[in-house]
């Protein structure tokens, strides 16, 4: 993310926005670093409940840009336009939550956390917003820590039109001995991974490449090639925070769990 990016983004004070998100533990991010990133050099932010974890979320480019465009029209439809960024948040949320009869329930610390207060008050004004400019369907309902609404006109075109289907969830890595390997070869090792990446973008001023990070400290038979579990081993790494920058050539960085430790990331 850059601060070019941040200005684009749909919805009054975005980087106002990301900072309260950050203080909240609702995303992990450097808001100085995020005012010095550039296009070649974008700092990562990430979502804690999906930055460490066994199974990936892996939703494809195509999937990934029908959401941005479907929060975009939300953002810019009429009248969410001129809503203040609380209610919008709600909206996303309440959308999101919404099943096919545009029924929509919410819990009030779900929704606590995701405007970053601790005064439910805010929950209320923001979802009594959405109900004056007849965004719902009827007054909402609080009882025991929830909320319960009914989408109105302008909030049906954008609430899902089939049933959810709720599928296993597949791991991106199937259990195996690639993955057991790789497990092995950087098992308590992330620390002392991450600072390696560190110091090379310092001297560097771009990241190590996969083949540079193994050949410096896995075992190898050829130097040229990359075997399934030095690749499974970088992945491991960026799965479970220690590096980050996957999809950039020369992206290759500490990741949060390296800056939460308190070393200085270049």
């Amino acid at each position: 993310m850059t601060q070019r990016r941040i200005s684009s983004i749909p919805v009054p004070g975005a980087a106002e926005c990301l900072r309260q998100l950050a203080a909240a533990g609702w995303l992990r991010l450097d808001p100085q670093a995020l005012a010095a990133a550039t296009g070649a050099d974008p700092e990562f932010v990430a979502v804690p409940s999906m930055a460490v974890r066994t199974e990936a979320l892996d939703i494809g480019r195509a999937s990934a840009d029908h959401i941005a465009s479907w929060l975009h029209r939300l953002l810019v439809s009429a009248p969410l336009a001129g809503a203040t960024s609380s209610s919008r948040l709600v909206a996303i949320h309440l959308l999101a939550h919404s099943d096919v009869l545009h029924w929509a329930e919410a819990s009030a610390e779900e929704l606590l956390l995701l405007l970053g207060s601790a005064d439910s008050a805010e929950v209320e004004s923001a979802v009594a917003g959405l109900h004056r400019m007849w965004w719902l369907n009827g007054p909402p309902v609080f009882a025991d820590g929830r909320v319960r609404v009914v989408l109105g006109a302008g909030a049906a075109p954008f609430a899902p039109v089939q049933p959810p289907v709720h599928a296993a969830a597949t791991p991106l890595f199937p259990a195996s001995q690639v993955r057991v390997r790789a497990a092995a070869l950087v098992e308590d090792r992330g620390p002392q991974l991450a600072h390696w990446v560190a110091e090379y973008r310092a001297a560097h001023r771009h990241g190590p490449t996969w083949r540079e990070l193994r050949n410096a400290h896995f075992p190898h038979r050829d130097p040229e090639r990359m075997e399934p579990e030095h690749h499974e081993a970088v992945r491991l790494l960026l799965e479970t925070g220690w590096l980050s920058g996957l999809g950039r050539r020369h992206g290759l960085r500490p990741g949060w769990r390296h800056r939460e430790s308190g070393a200085v990331v270049s």
